[in-house]
């Protein structure tokens, strides 16, 4: 499993009587019971960090990390749908469709920077069409991740 590229300095490990205090929809919970969540410092990807434990905001989303690109943006998981995004200024912005596929996602876009020179192009159209299949919706106008794809194409990372 090449997630397992993030979880090479440990991993954030959850108790189950905490994750069903908060609610936390099954398929999460079920993941992070059996994977935990990347230490991602102090080589943070994407200036991604993840909560050692979970609360809650004030309209009951569950936060599980932060994302600091000019603030420090709320990754929250929302216990209706288990969906994840980024909470800010009272909007939320669609990350992916489940903690597993974020964490995938960024495993996919380090192993995107392991990469060397000669075989960018063909990695960046795989990790394009791994994103689209997996969870097109992440890819919407303006998202995070379609944002850090036009990033990578256009030099500005990686």
């Amino acid at each position: 499993m090449d997630a397992f590229i993030l979880y090479v300095n440990g991993r954030l490990e959850y108790d189950a009587a905490d994750l069903d205090a908060l609610g936390v929809p099954g398929p999460t919970k079920e993941f992070l019971l059996r994977h935990g969540l990347p230490r991602l410092h102090p080589d943070r990807l994407l200036l991604v960090t993840f909560e050692p434990k979970f609360y809650l905001t004030p309209d009951n989303r569950i936060v599980v990390g932060k994302q600091d690109m000019c603030d420090d943006l709320p990754i929250v998981v929302d216990p209706q749908d288990g969906c994840v995004y980024t909470s800010g200024e009272g909007e939320m912005a669609y990350l992916n469709s489940g903690v597993d596929m974020f964490v995938w996602f960024l495993s996919k876009t380090a192993l995107f920077f392991e990469g060397g020179e000669p075989a960018r192009n063909a990695q960046f159209n795989n990790l394009n069409k791994f994103f689209c299949e997996a969870d097109g919706n992440a890819l919407g106008r303006g998202t995070f991740w379609s944002i850090i794809l036009e990033q990578i194409e256009d030099g500005l990372l990686g």
